[in-house]
């Protein structure tokens, strides 16, 4: 076709391109892509934000020893000074034709949520849930108990537990140490009737608040398939 042809000319292209890359590594103008350098002990995880190189191995060490540092306050049972000071336990139950049926879940001061829910209707089985919780759900939990004032009121004036069921309120919060025990309440028209509608309207909406906290806190944590 009259054009000249050149015996290796893409070996040479390729070794010109070679070249050039080795210059740019040496300058300093290129890097080479993630994973591509073997770090000892593990490989090195680089993310490139704004043309800045992250090595993000000193992160992942910090995690480590948070991780570590978490187990041992499980271990000798404390999670620092303010959640070692808390505890909260529910209760609510009765005994009929199916059994005993009831509803139990308590937060301890090592962080740890149990969770048990016991119905025998059609043969149902007990529900038993575990898990450790951080300390930022265990402040969003105690300024739940705060806001609700629970801790001033006195379930003297309350009605007692009867063939209903029983609910029972356990809260430890610093010196504050509270033990609430009454029957079930079926809607704010039993509120309303008792001899301390104030008090006991205040375990009422209290109590929904935990309940609700509590389910979602198992259902991000125990959801079968997570988004």
């Amino acid at each position: 076709d009259g054009r000249e042809h050149k015996p290796g000319r893409e070996k040479v292209q390729g070794e010109r391109h070679r070249q050039l890359r080795q210059q740019q590594r040496a300058a300093g103008l290129r890097r080479e892509p993630s994973g591509a350098r073997g770090v000892k002990g593990g490989s090195l995880f680089c993310s490139v934000w704004g043309g800045a190189s992250v090595d993000t191995r000193g992160k992942a060490k910090q995690g480590w020893a948070d991780r570590q540092r978490l187990v041992q306050s499980r271990k000798s049972g404390k999670m620092g000074d303010k959640s070692s000071e808390f505890y909260l336990r529910y209760y609510t139950g009765h005994k009929g034709k199916f059994g005993h049926e009831f509803l139990e879940f308590e937060f301890r001061p090592d962080g740890k949520m149990r969770y048990a829910n016991n119905s025998n209707y059609k043969n149902d089985s007990m529900i038993r849930k575990e898990a450790f919780v951080n300390e930022g759900v265990i402040e969003a939990l105690k300024k739940i108990v705060k806001d609700s004032e629970i801790l001033k009121e006195d379930d003297r004036n309350w009605p007692t537990p009867d063939k209903v069921g029983r609910q029972e309120l356990e809260i430890v919060m610093g010196d504050e140490h509270i033990s609430f025990t009454t029957t079930k309440i079926g809607s704010l028209l039993d509120v309303e009737d008792s001899k301390d509608p104030e008090g006991l309207r205040v375990f009422y909406y209290l109590v929904q608040d935990l309940k609700c906290f509590v389910f979602s806190v198992c259902q991000m944590h125990f959801k079968i398939k997570p988004i």
